[in-house]
């Protein structure tokens, strides 16, 4: 009997469950959400004056003070995080978090607490002494301790383990290492089952792509974390989602969408009192203005943001603003302001040892100084980030420190140094020519335009499920006395809610129905759609060789140079860019303009660095001098028709266009059908103009339409 009861308690001991994921990324996920009201909780059971020299001196402090040992331990590991963490407001942090580091290095034993320990000394000399280096050696024995522990706890640790590695790896150019790191940091949140954890490792790979520049990925991974964010609804971890897509919007080009989402985080920092994060979003501000050639608005926002990391006491953000605020006052021709900021971010960098920043701002000294050509200063500069470039294997970075020597040499007149560094730039051009050659490159806007959709959809549930929420409570409480009217109320709810749903898919296929159903781009029914939209001139616009490219190049290749060609044109044109068909664009213009002016723009079209062959027909906006009268969108369109058709029967070896008007006493009688026919009589009768860049007897009109070459065309 004995026996029995024995085996009995020794496997209802063994059978203990072990903690769960949930419990054990509980207080991961309160350091990060509600970092200062952590602190206070775990400061307030911490004794003071705690004195040891040995884990078993501590085991008999914890014992005399009514305390559990290892729970001791964690919340000193627990306090050096906190104290190295930006949110937490106290005097002393990195003093504290060194002398709890020391403590800490007397009692840990088991293989996880060594872990943790490196973990944190890691994460101590990268935020306290940029020593990014020794952090990853920390991190990576760490990992090494932990190989084969997959508990909740230490699974937490790796987590955290990999998304150090995978930030400071990023932050030090190491491309494919953070990558490798932030997968595994994803890979150990589905084993957590956190969907919080989950999110946070698909925000990570955001910025990740987003910092690669690969858009349409960053927007796939921050879609998928907005959607498991939903789930949770953490203000801290939505707050930071919304500053990434501001971001990722400012990258796009995007500027309403950014700025929107940009004061949404604002809205969310100050409600949580985030101070820190109010200033990186100052800063997306300012760059969204900078990108726009909006230097003055930018400065601002980078006076608010610097005055924001002056009273937080971040060092590294404040040189970061410097930078800024220099790259700001050169563009606008201040140079004696540009320097004087960018000498004080660099003194920022170099006692911080940030060499990642450092690169950037000892290039654009040299840049400033180069205007300036003031010589000695850029080659001083120039030479220090060649070095730093040389360090951190930058090619690009190294590329332009050799340019800028090379200029100042140049100007010394040392053709000696300007022959030996032109070799080595020209080494260095060719070994990053074949570097791009092995990668792929573009972005697939279709993909981009369905996760923009997906990720709108998703903020749509997540607002009509608060509603409901709120609607069931509120419900809740009434139903006793007031059951006739919820049931009406919920029945009008039902039906608004249909009506809405109708009119959001009624919207999404009528934005659907105007974009090109090939290449997700706006297409040829906006195009006609717009014609008539405050516009000044309209143009039908065909790149001759590519007038075939679905068959000769296939689907894929074709969509991707459309959206390509599509953009290099709106903004060299400054016009609405719309894709009819392979090859072929649809413009509106805003602003006055003339054929020989687009013509003028379009000859800095180039594809893959060589010169794009373009044929356009052009009509002014009204075409008609009685403005009373309005041509169909159908009639415009045929009349482009024409005039590009013209231009493309001239010489294929160059640039061509052909623009029609009218004259005033031109009668509205003649744009009907059969249209080239009735424009053909008009020609001929001198009541249309014609315009080209090329000798207008060459013109072969399409037949039937002309059969013959007006005599009178030349006078016309």
């Amino acid at each position: 009997m004995r026996f029995w009861t024995a085996a009995l308690l020794l496997f209802m001991v063994s059978w203990i469950p072990p903690v769960s994921a949930e419990d054990a990324d509980a207080t991961e996920i309160a350091l990060r959400e509600t970092p200062q009201a952590l602190y206070e909780r775990t400061i307030a059971n911490y004794p003071e004056d705690l004195q040891f020299s040995s884990r078993a001196q501590l085991q008999q402090q914890a014992k005399a003070l009514r305390l559990d040992p290892q729970q001791l331990i964690d919340n000193m590991m627990l306090l050096v995080r906190l104290n190295l963490d930006i949110q937490v407001k106290k005097t002393h942090k990195q003093t504290t978090a060194r002398q709890l580091l020391d403590q800490l290095q007397l009692v840990v034993q088991s293989d996880y607490e060594k872990a943790a320990l490196l973990n944190l000394e890691g994460r101590y000399q990268g935020r306290v002494k940029q020593d990014y280096n020794t952090t990853i050696a920390l991190d990576n024995q760490a990992l090494s301790l932990l190989q084969d522990n997959n508990d909740p706890r230490a699974l937490i640790l790796k987590f955290v383990i990999y998304e150090d590695l995978g930030t400071v790896n990023l932050m030090t150019k190491k491309s494919q290492a953070a990558l490798n790191n932030l997968t595994q940091l994803r890979e150990v949140a589905y084993r957590l089952r956190s969907d919080y954890l989950l999110a946070e490792a698909e925000t990570k790979l955001g910025k990740f792509f987003r910092a690669q520049d690969k858009l349409n990925q960053a927007l796939q991974h921050y879609t998928e974390a907005y959607r498991l964010a939903s789930k949770t609804n953490k203000p801290y971890q939505k707050a930071i989602l919304q500053l990434n897509l501001a971001k990722l919007y400012r990258d796009l080009e995007q500027w309403d969408d950014a700025l929107n989402y940009t004061q949404q985080a604002i809205d969310s920092f100050k409600k949580l009192n985030f101070d820190a994060y109010l200033s990186s979003s100052m800063t997306v501000i300012a760059t969204v203005y900078a990108k726009q050639g909006q230097w003055n608005k930018a400065i601002d926002y980078y006076l608010n943001a610097q005055q924001i990391d002056a009273r937080q006491q971040n060092f590294t953000a404040q040189g970061l603003n410097f930078h800024n605020l220099g790259e700001a006052y050169f563009k606008l021709g201040n140079t004696e302001n540009a320097l004087d900021y960018l000498h004080q971010a660099n003194k920022i960098f170099r006692e911080r040892h940030s060499n990642h920043y450092l690169v950037y701002n000892e290039l654009l000294i040299a840049q400033v100084a180069n205007a300036n050509h003031t010589w000695e200063l850029v080659l001083d500069h120039a030479q220090k980030a060649e070095a730093l470039a040389q360090q951190l294997k930058l090619d690009a970075e190294l590329a332009g420190a050799l340019g800028y020597q090379i200029n100042a040499y140049k100007a010394k007149g040392d053709d000696k140094a300007v022959v030996a560094l032109q070799d080595r730039l020209l080494a260095l051009k060719q070994s990053q020519i074949e570097q791009r050659q092995t990668q792929q490159q573009g972005h697939n806007s279709g993909e981009i335009n369905v996760q923009q959709l997906t990720l709108k959809v998703t903020q749509l549930q997540q607002q009509n499920r608060r509603q409901q929420e709120m609607l069931n409570t509120r419900d809740y409480f009434v139903a006793a006395t007031l059951l006739l009217s919820v049931l009406i109320g919920s029945y009008c709810l039902y039906l608004l809610h249909a009506k809405n749903q109708r009119k959001r898919q009624l919207e999404i296929a009528q934005q659907l129905n105007s974009t090109d159903p090939l290449t997700a781009l706006p297409g040829f029914r906006d195009f006609c759609s717009k014609m008539h939209h405050h516009s000044s001139a309209l143009a039908l616009l065909a790149v001759r060789h590519d007038l075939n490219a679905d068959l000769m190049r296939g689907h894929y290749q074709t969509s991707r140079q459309q959206q390509i060609l599509l953009h290099k044109l709106h903004h060299l044109t400054k016009a609405q860019v719309y894709s009819i068909r392979p090859g072929l664009y649809g413009l509106i213009f805003n602003e006055q303009i003339n054929a020989k002016e687009l013509q003028q723009r379009l000859g800095e079209l180039t594809l893959d660095k060589q010169p794009v062959l373009t044929d356009f027909g052009f009509i002014p906006q009204p075409l008609l001098a009685d403005t009373d009268v309005q041509l169909p969108a159908e009639i415009l369109y045929e009349t482009l028709q024409l005039a590009l058709a013209a231009s493309l029967s001239l010489t294929s070896d160059e640039s061509h266009y052909v623009a029609l008007s009218v004259l005033d006493f031109t009668p509205s009688g003649i744009f009907t059908n059969p249209l080239y026919l009735q424009l053909e009589k008009s020609i001929e009768r001198g009541f249309i103009r014609v315009e080209t860049n090329a000798n207008k007897s060459e013109i072969q009109w399409p037949i039937p339409v002309m059969s013959i070459v007006s005599e009178y065309r030349d006078v016309i």
